[in-house]
């Protein structure tokens, strides 16, 4: 898939093959056999600068490569409990909506330089919990008796929903 959309941006940007080739320093031959996806996509570091001479986010090529932003794969290989979150995800099938929803509450809590916060100290127990969170997406699940019971809600508490979430 890479190749159909390395051709469409490159041609919007009104690169030759060639001129292209030469400001991203592979072959013409080369740049022609991925665009016409006779090989595979090339390294992280060449895609890279695909997208910086093409002035495109870089996100589009690496998706379209089916690869991971190597600053992604650095963190998640210096942070080992990221790549446990990530399995969980994984195992939990996570949907757009569950990315969305966590993107939320990151931004609402405070996630990250300002860890400091009181919110800070409670990270750990949240994504230790976070498999629960979502897992309950109403706040009354059927028993196999089919009477309602009481589940955990999927609200986080009245300061986010305070915050539009």
């Amino acid at each position: 898939m890479l190749g159909k959309v390395l051709k469409e941006k490159r041609m919007n940007a009104g690169l030759s093959l060639r001129e292209f080739a030469g400001r991203i320093k592979i072959s013409p031959g080369y740049l022609s056999d991925v665009e016409n996806e006779k090989v595979a996509p090339p390294s992280e570091a060449v895609i890279l600068e695909m997208a910086r001479v093409l002035g495109i986010d870089k996100t589009e090529l690496l998706r379209a490569a089916e690869t991971v932003d190597p600053e992604v794969a650095e963190y998640v290989a210096q942070e080992p409990r990221a790549a446990d979150f990530l399995r969980m995800a994984k195992k939990k099938n996570f949907h757009i909506g569950d990315w969305e929803k966590l993107s939320e509450l990151a931004r609402v809590i405070g996630l990250g330089k300002s860890s400091t916060t009181i919110f800070g100290v409670i990270i750990e127990g949240i994504f230790k919990n976070l498999a629960a969170f979502i897992a309950f997406p109403s706040s009354v699940a059927s028993t196999e008796s089919g009477k309602a019971s009481a589940a955990p809600s999927a609200s986080i508490s009245p300061r986010c929903k305070d915050n539009g979430i």
